[in-house]
């Protein structure tokens, strides 16, 4: 008996989610996929990769998760992988379920948890994590106190309490630049005077204060159930040629296993914690959805986007031994836009991303970071 491909909407989604298109159609399981996407972007690489590109639904005018339920209901949409309006996603995801339709995300409480950086940390410091000295301040005063507090720090940076990856990440300068500075690599810098003016404006956001920590940074890729960790796959974040390190380190491992735990991280995950000058590691931020680096798992042979399926169906999500360590480079490509099929349309796939990494079909095992 044929099986009828399994229908996968990817909502607005970063420009490296056209890899994870071609992981699922790479899948273990040999399984066929009809793959959806949408984008408020027409130029989005993302609609390059898939077999049907739909319309967006309009975030700005409320109820997102309403048109959400009615286009997975017209398409016949049987799995969902949210990236935008995750949080209005999840608050239909009940009904969406009822329907026939899986969704790949993380429950509201716990979108909204890893949403607010400052929330974020205090769950974690209670469960035991190291997390930095920071502080909450919400206006000049409080800036330059808690810069003050900080002040043996290598630098002093400052974040907004919710934001998305490292947007508003500035490192605070107490005066101005010299000639050399000016005129070297950009920097995220910004001047302590100027955000102490700033927070004292109406309508300023509560920004999050803390030490500035130059030793390595790990970003974490995680595959969970209800914080029970089944997979994580460590990324060493690195400034040359490289770029990126994959390994396997227990001392990682183990606290991300604490902060899934304590999160209640479920399906794909990301935690990121760096280093002191010590050597100390801390927890950096904790985000309950996929990251934009994802697809890099591929390249030591896991197929993480379809051992998230899996996860959802209720089986097991096995992975292979991942061939670890792994050094990877990263090089710019290029995919031609008008090779995306129109929108609205049951076209069949007309453009295939270039970088392909196909996943290495082995007997699955269980080692170390997979549970």
């Amino acid at each position: 008996m044929t099986t009828s491909p399994l229908r996968i909407w990817f909502n607005r989604t970063y420009a490296t989610g056209v890899h994870l298109l071609q992981q699922l159609r790479d899948n273990p399981d040999e399984r066929a996929v009809r793959l959806y996407a949408s984008h408020t972007d027409p130029d989005s690489p993302v609609l390059t990769g898939a077999d049907v590109v739909i319309g967006e639904p309009d975030a700005d005018a409320g109820g997102y998760g309403v048109r959400v339920l009615e286009v997975c209901e017209r398409r016949g949409i049987q799995v969902l992988w949210p990236t935008s309006q995750s949080i209005a996603i999840s608050a239909v995801a009940d009904q969406l379920r009822d329907r026939g339709t899986l969704v790949i995300s993380a429950p509201t409480r716990v979108l909204e948890l890893c949403a607010d950086k400052a929330a974020t940390y205090a769950v974690a410091a209670e469960a035991g994590i190291p997390v930095p000295p920071h502080h909450v301040v919400r206006t000049g005063a409080d800036l330059m106190a808690a810069y003050d507090d900080l002040a043996g720090a290598v630098g002093v940076c400052v974040k907004p309490t919710v934001g998305t990856g490292a947007d508003g990440f500035r490192v605070l300068r107490p005066g101005r630049p010299d000639l050399a500075e000016v005129f070297g690599p950009t920097q995220p810098i910004a001047l302590l005077a100027d955000v102490v003016h700033a927070l004292d404006q109406p309508g300023a956001m509560p920004l999050l204060v803390m030490p500035v920590l130059p030793g390595a940074e790990f970003s974490v890729d995680v595959l969970a159930a209800d914080g029970r960790l089944h997979a994580a796959l460590i990324r060493r974040k690195t400034d040359d040629r490289r770029r990126v390190d994959l390994l396997d380190d227990p001392d990682v491992t183990r606290i991300v296993k604490d902060v899934v735990a304590a999160v209640g991280l479920s399906m794909l995950g990301n935690v990121q914690l760096r280093c002191d000058s010590g050597g100390r590691m801390w927890l950096l931020e904790v985000n309950a959805r996929a990251s934009g680096g994802l697809y890099q798992a591929a390249s030591v042979g896991w197929n993480l986007p379809w051992a998230a399926i899996r996860l959802a169906q209720g089986r097991r999500p096995e992975l292979p031994v991942p061939r670890l360590p792994a050094a990877l480079v990263q090089v710019p490509t290029a995919l031609l836009l008008d090779a995306a099929p129109r929108p609205d349309t049951e076209s069949g796939m007309m453009g295939l991303p270039l970088l392909h990494v196909p996943v290495q079909r082995v007997p699955a095992q269980t080692r170390g970071m997979t549970t």
